[in-house]
């Protein structure tokens, strides 16, 4: 006598679906995600338990190779079903529900800083793929560090990735334990509290125009002017080091003569760029890109900051919005840095200069200011990855050409 033994596949009579409260899933770190699992069930399914959790992981990858390294920034769970305390944490116990429909309500707050630190070492880490399989350093561990939450940014086709999901896990009880999930991205950015006002970064560089040679100079002022004409310049970044997303950028330029000159000092270029910098670790190696984004590039100003017959020791002050001002987009992704990436930024302001009437002379400035971006408020979801202009540099100098202005 021969016996046929079939099994009830509990999944095929199910479905579910995560629904979160808010429309659009952007979310800071005063946010709590909330929202509700919907399960429809056909026929009866014995399920011991249903929990929620709130997952947040930053990947790095190094390109042209399988090392890839991730750290569990984030694993905050909360129970749905059975109500905490109706069940211990034995899954071998369930409790069997009828055909029709569910709502499981939740909700899961992001924590202060990462927890990554709590969660495995750098030689436990998991696979994120089949294809990227974080290869363990013999002898070296990652040190965890204890830093605010990142902001979302990049995908699986970046050296970098900081990526938040709210998975749903359905443990289905009975003879075939089973598992199954349903997740749904998120997109988070954290905020920060406008900082009081802090001391303004100021640069400070000279500006020398040659003069032409007279053979009619009778005093030392005149023969010093015969040589060249030096203008000290002054860059000052008025908000200090840190710049808010979506609020201008306060430059302002001062110009001082210190000599006498035969011509006349005129700005026609100013450019204002921003460079991000991004250190990505994996297995024991380094590796930092740098891209630029142009954040403003006016030329033709021909504004005439100094003549000739300007007194010496005269100080021009030049306000920003003599330029239109420029507001920080919003799509650019605030400063962070986690276990394994780190993202950088520093303002480059340009700054062209001619002399006239005689013939002309060009003079370029360019300073640097390390910045920290913060957001101050909610960034809406990126459309698309942030149009950064076509040059793009790996692990090379901070050098970058003039862009877009005459020389």
């Amino acid at each position: 006598m021969s016996f046929m033994m079939s099994f009830f596949d509990p999944t095929s009579c199910m479905e579910s679906q995560v629904e979160l409260d808010k429309r659009e899933p952007t979310y800071t770190n005063n946010d709590c995600v909330s929202g509700r699992l919907i399960l429809n069930l056909d026929s009866p399914v014995d399920i011991s338990q249903i929990t929620v959790t709130l997952l947040g992981r930053s990947i790095s990858r190094m390109e042209g190779s399988s090392h890839t390294e991730c750290h569990q920034l984030i694993q905050e769970a909360q129970q749905i079903f059975p109500p905490c305390g109706q069940l211990d944490q034995d899954t071998s116990r369930f409790r069997t529900l009828g055909p029709k429909q569910y709502t499981f309500p939740f909700s899961v707050a992001f924590p202060t800083v990462s927890g990554c630190y709590k969660a495995h070492s750098t030689k436990s880490l998991e696979k994120h793929s089949q294809t990227e399989s974080a290869l363990p350093v013999r002898g070296q561990e990652t040190p965890h560090l204890l830093r605010r939450l990142p902001p979302c940014t990049g995908d699986r086709s970046t050296p970098a990735e900081i990526a938040y999901a709210v998975e749903a896990n359905i443990y289905i009880g009975g003879f075939l334990k089973q598992s199954i999930k349903q997740s749904r991205q998120i997109f988070f950015c954290p905020t920060s509290s406008p900082p009081p006002p802090r001391q303004s970064l100021a640069r400070h560089r000279a500006v020398i125009i040659r003069c032409h040679q007279s053979n009619n100079v009778t005093t030392a002022q005149e023969v010093t002017a015969a040589i060249a004409t030096t203008y000290h310049v002054s860059i000052e970044l008025m908000c200090g080091a840190y710049l808010h997303l979506g609020q201008r950028l306060p430059i302002r330029v001062q110009i001082t003569k210190v000599n006498a000159a035969d011509h006349d000092l005129i700005l026609n270029d100013f450019q204002a760029m921003i460079v991000e910098e991004t250190e990505v670790r994996a297995a024991g190696q380094v590796r930092v890109q740098r891209v630029s984004r142009i954040l403003r590039t006016v030329s033709n100003l021909r504004m005439f900051v100094c003549l000739a017959e300007t007194p010496v020791g005269t100080a021009v002050n030049i306000p920003d919005d003599f330029w239109g001002g420029q507001l920080l987009p919003t799509a650019i992704t605030p400063t962070f840095e986690t276990c394994n990436v780190r993202r950088s930024y520093k303002l480059e302001v340009r700054l062209g200069f001619n002399s006239r009437p005689s013939k002309v002379q060009t003079r370029i400035l360019e300073v640097h200011f390390p910045v920290h971006i913060v957001a101050t408020e909610p960034a809406p979801i990126p459309s698309s990855v942030p149009r950064f202009s076509d040059k793009q540099q790996d692990n090379i100098g901070d050098c970058i050409p003039w862009q877009g202005m005459t020389q």
